[in-house]
C-alpha cells in the first residue's frame, strides 16, 4: 500500500469509527475533575505549583467538555490527530502480516471498539508505540528510520502534559528503538531525547505554565498516583 494510500484509507476508517463524544459536564466522579481541569484552564492555575493531578495543563484535550469553544476544538483535535495516528500505525503493522488489501479489516475492528473518551491518552500511547515498533524498526536487516523516532518523542512530549504517566512511557520506548542498533545509535538516541525536551518545554511554555512548575509537577503527579491502590 502505497503512502497517499494508506492516508486516504487511515481518514476513511477514522471517519467510520467516529465516536459519540459525550461533552456535557456531568456531577460525577469523574465528571468533577474533568470540570476542574477546564476551570483550571481558563483562570489560569499553574500545574505544579497552584494544582497537582495527574493530568496536565493539556489535559482538557483528552477530557472534551463544551466549556468553551477553543476547549472543545483542542479536544477534537487532540482525538482527530490521536485516531489518525493509530489508524495508521495498525495499518502499517497489519500490512506486515496480511496482504495489504486486507489489513484495513483488522485496523477496522480495533478501532472501532476504542472509545473517543475515558481512554484516549492510553489510545495516543498504543498509537505512538506502534508507530516506533512499525514505522522506526523496520526489521532485523533494515537501518532503523530516525524520522519515526523523533515524531514518537515529539508526540510523548506532548502526552506528556496531557497525562504525566503516559508520555514517559513512549519516550522511553522510543529511546530504546534508538538504541536497537549499534551503528548510530547515540546520535539517534541524542536526537530523540532533544526532540523530546524541546518540545515538552516549548509545549508547557506554549500553555502558559511557569516553568518551576516543570520541575514539581511530576513528583505530585507520582504522589498522588501512589495513593490511588491506598485510597
Amino acid at each position: 500500500m502505497t503512502s497517499p494510500v494508506r492516508a486516504l484509507v487511515s481518514i476513511a476508517l477514522v471517519a467510520a469509527t467516529w465516536p459519540f463524544l459525550h461533552t456535557k459536564p456531568t456531577a460525577s466522579l469523574d465528571g468533577s475533575w474533568q470540570l476542574a481541569l477546564h476551570l483550571a484552564d481558563r483562570h489560569p492555575l499553574a500545574f505544579g505549583v497552584d494544582m497537582l493531578f495527574n493530568y496536565g495543563p493539556l489535559g482538557i484535550a483528552a477530557v472534551p467538555l463544551a466549556i468553551s469553544r477553543a476547549s472543545l476544538g483542542i479536544g477534537f483535535a487532540f482525538l482527530l490527530a490521536s485516531r489518525i495516528l493509530l489508524a495508521t500505525a495498525l495499518l502499517l503493522c497489519f500490512e506486515r502480516w496480511l496482504r495489504p488489501r486486507f489489513a484495513w479489516l483488522p485496523a477496522f475492528a480495533t478501532l472501532a471498539v476504542i472509545p473517543g473518551t475515558g481512554v484516549a491518552p492510553e489510545a495516543a500511547l498504543l498509537a505512538g508505540v506502534l508507530l516506533v515498533t512499525t514505522a522506526g524498526l523496520r526489521g532485523a536487516c533494515e537501518p532503523i528510520r530516525t524520522g519515526p523516532l523523533l515524531l514518537a518523542a515529539c508526540w510523548a512530549a506532548l502526552l506528556t502534559l496531557v497525562k504525566v504517566n503516559v508520555g514517559p512511557f513512549l519516550a522511553v520506548a522510543a529511546g530504546l528503538a534508538a538504541l536497537a542498533s549499534p551503528a548510530g545509535a547515540l546520535r539517534r538516541l541524542a536526537a530523540v531525547c532533544a526532540a523530546f525536551a524541546g518540545t515538552l518545554i516549548g509545549l508547557w511554555i506554549a500553555a502558559g505554565q511557569p516553568l518551576a512548575g516543570l520541575a514539581t509537577r511530576p513528583r505530585g503527579a507520582l504522589h498522588i498516583g501512589a495513593g490511588y491502590t491506598e485510597a
